[in-house]
């Protein structure tokens, strides 16, 4: 893997050293001041456990305390670069469609299958930890299920992708170097999303992710993959219950 070949580029990447920190600060206001933000409102309390706006207010305030900052501070610097660039969405091709199902197709069953051992080993240890996206699917209607779809598949990869293997990487980078903030970066990525039976085989998709990233100097096949992956996840949920398992 390229883990050893990224240098801190002072054109494209001297902006993460003003949004990674705001992104940061951000989330860190967004999960330790909830009211700061819409989702202490007194709208959200008053929504039924499965409903939609309350589904809303639990998902889209949190992708959008990672990429609004992020997105104020790439554009309110060095203005002669293009946003897409800052950003890491460049360079589209085809061929990174057909890599990132690859991809998928090679780590789909060995990423569940761990997930499976560490759920049985969390059950005989008397833990039963399920994921907050399962909970909130549990409980959501067909139009809550349908949002959460949409912001998985579609929202989702764009926004952590950028957060995660452009911002937070780059910005460890230029203190830790490359493979060591790799590892970093896919360790909160893996634990951003809750749930101990999923930070192993988060971490390793996180690593896979941070490869792509760093091998083709875009976003793009990492997004793409980071699609298939949650498709994937969905797709299969929805399966095991519609069937009744």
């Amino acid at each position: 893997m390229n883990f050893l070949n990224y240098n801190f580029k002072e054109q494209t990447d001297k902006w993460v050293e003003i949004g990674c920190p705001l992104m940061v600060l951000c989330v860190l206001l967004f999960l330790i001041v909830p009211s700061f933000f819409i989702m202490g409102s007194g709208l959200r309390d008053t929504s039924g456990s499965n409903s939609t706006l309350q589904i809303a207010l639990n998902i889209i305030p949190f992708q959008l305390v990672f990429i609004v900052p992020l997105l104020f501070a790439a554009s309110f610097s060095s203005t002669h670069i293009s946003l897409s660039k800052k950003l890491g969405l460049l360079r589209w091709n085809f061929f990174y469609i057909i890599e990132a199902i690859i991809w998928e197709l090679i780590l789909i069953v060995p990423l569940t299958v761990l997930a499976g051992v560490i759920y049985f080993i969390c059950l005989r240890l008397g833990y039963n930890f399920t994921s907050p996206v399962i909970d909130i699917l549990s409980k959501a209607n067909k139009y809550g299920t349908g949002l959460v779809f949409v912001f998985a598949v579609f929202i989702a990869p764009v926004i952590e992708e950028i957060a995660f293997r452009r911002v937070l990487f780059v910005f460890m980078t230029k203190m830790f170097g490359a493979f060591f903030s790799a590892v970093l970066t896919s360790l909160v990525f893996a634990c951003m999303h809750g749930g101990v039976i999923q930070v192993l085989p988060l971490f390793i998709l996180g690593m896979v992710l941070q490869h792509l990233y760093l091998k083709h100097g875009t976003l793009f096949p990492s997004i793409l993959l980071h699609t298939c992956h949650n498709l994937t996840i969905m797709v299969l949920y929805l399966t095991y219950t519609a069937c009744g398992l």
